[in-house]
């Protein structure tokens, strides 16, 4: 089956949805001590359009959105077929305006995601994949779409890896235990799933161990489709919807050739 106008819908409803987080960034007051936990008015009105874009084209879909909104009684309950949707992950980055935060809509279908959109609002820059058509990604409206695929590195010691910036490990701590070159650090999934599909580093490791299916699900797919790999931390493959909708071991997510060495590390639990 193919999902192309599932896509397009999705990237509609992404665009949509920066602009709606970016004028409430330019407003917004930082807050440099923001929790983990924070929501904002702008993951509310992000979530709303995101949904009723959605709703509009595919009323019969199920919905696993972040935020707790009335409208969600409404909705199908699906577990076949349904949209994941983290209106703006990295919301910490977005209350500190770090600028590392992401809109993220998955599309899963019998318990495997078949189309993921990642929008990086300050950025300008979408990156979006479907099954079996490729990774691909577009900053602003200068360059058109261009295919992505991941890095082609088979050496750890060379590798670049990401991880999450609220983690309490330090950057030596997790070079000497995974044996890495260097480290990038980003609150936000999307943007750290996205980074390893486009190639530009080659995992992203995190031991985290309360990952929403809204954190996974679209970035999943755009490193699957770049060839990378994703698993937890015992190498299992992510199904959704996980129980709760929290992932629970752990997540890897590299350009493929270093997931074995990486995972003789994870299964470790470092953490």
């Amino acid at each position: 089956m193919s999902y192309q106008q599932q896509l397009m819908i999705a990237i509609a409803a992404a665009e949509a949805a920066s602009h709606v987080i970016m004028r409430h960034y330019q407003e917004f007051e930082k807050i440099p001590d923001a929790a983990v936990d924070i929501t904002t008015a702008a993951d509310i009105a992000a979530q709303d359009v995101i949904v009723e874009r959605l709703r509009a084209a595919f009323p019969d879909d199920g919905i696993h959105a972040e935020e707790d909104r009335p409208y969600m009684a409404e909705i199908p309950k699906r577990n076949d077929r349904f949209w994941v949707i983290d209106p703006i992950d990295g919301t910490r980055g977005f209350a500190r305006k770090t600028d590392e935060f992401s809109v993220m809509i998955g599309l899963v279908v019998d318990g495997a995601p078949v189309v993921g959109v990642v929008a990086e609002p300050c950025w300008d820059r979408l990156t979006w994949a479907i099954l079996g058509g490729g990774c691909w990604t577009q900053m602003g409206e200068e360059r058109g779409p261009r295919q992505v695929t991941a890095h082609d590195n088979g050496t750890l010691s060379t590798a670049l890896f990401v991880m999450s910036r609220g983690s309490r490990i330090s950057d030596d701590e997790y070079r000497e235990f995974f044996g890495f070159r260097d480290i990038r650090r980003s609150y936000s999934s999307g943007v750290k799933l996205a980074a390893v599909a486009r190639g530009e580093v080659d995992a992203y490791v995190s031991g985290y161990h309360e990952y929403s299916d809204y954190d996974m699900c679209a970035g999943q797919i755009l490193v699957t489709e770049a060839g990378g790999q994703v698993s937890d931390f015992t190498g299992a493959e992510i199904i959704y919807p996980q129980p709760g909708t929290t992932i629970t071991r752990g997540i890897v997510a590299s350009n493929g050739t270093l997931h074995p060495e990486i995972l003789e590390r994870t299964r470790k639990k470092p953490w």
